[in-house]
C-alpha cells in the first residue's frame, strides 16, 4: 500500500522522503518540480509536473522507485514536509500514481490510521493501469541498466533486478 504524511508517522517497508527536511530517509530529489511551473494553478501544475516526471529519464526512474515495490507487494510511505507547496506536490504525486497505475495513497497521522488502513484488502485494481505498469516498468529497467554502466553501483541510486529483487 501506498501511504504518506509527515517524519513523526513513519511506516511500511520502504521510505522516501519527497520534500521533508528530515534528512534520515532516502531523498528523491529530482521529484522536485523546476520553478517555472510553481506559478500554475492547480490542475495546469498537475500537467505540467506529470510531463516532467514522464518526460525526463531521471525523475521518471525516480517517481518509478516508488511504483515498483508496490507492483511488489511492498508497503511505501513517502514522506513530505509541513508547508503548503508541499500538499500541492505530494497530491499531483498521488494523482499520477492514481490516474496512472491505479494505486491509491493514503494519509497517516497516527500509528491507528496504519494499522486501520493496512488491515484493508488491498488498493491495486488488476486490470487498471497494467498498461501502463509494464511499459514503464520497462523503460525503468533500461535506465537502470543504463544507470549501472554510467554511475556504477554506488551512485545513490537503488538497483532493482528484473527477476523482482529489492
Amino acid at each position: 500500500m501506498l501511504f504518506y504524511g509527515n517524519s513523526s508517522n513513519v511506516v511500511g517497508d520502504i521510505v522516501y522522503n519527497i520534500s521533508s527536511m528530515n534528512e534520515k530517509y532516502f531523498r528523491l530529489a529530482t521529484l522536485q518540480p523546476p520553478n517555472n511551473i510553481g506559478y500554475l494553478t492547480d490542475r495546469d501544475f498537475d500537467i505540467a509536473y506529470a510531463n516532467y516526471i514522464l518526460q525526463n529519464d531521471i525523475p521518471f526512474y525516480q517517481f518509478f522507485m516508488i511504483i515498483y515495490p508496490l507492483y511488489m507487494g511492498k508497503d511505501v510511505y513517502l514522506i513530505s514536509g509541513d508547508e503548503n507547496w508541499n500538499e500541492n506536490l505530494i497530491e499531483s504525486i498521488l494523482k499520477l500514481i492514481q490516474q496512472r497505475y491505479g494505486y491509491e495513497g493514503f494519509q497517516v497521522t497516527s500509528q491507528e490510521d496504519y494499522l486501520f488502513l493496512s488491515s484493508r484488502t488491498s488498493d491495486f485494481d488488476p486490470g487498471y493501469g497494467l498498461i501502463n505498469l509494464d511499459q514503464d516498468k520497462n523503460r525503468f529497467f533500461n535506465l537502470d541498466i543504463i544507470m549501472r554502466e554510467r554511475f556504477g553501483t554506488s551512485s545513490g541510486f537503488w538497483s532493482y533486478s528484473n527477476d523482482g529483487e529489492l
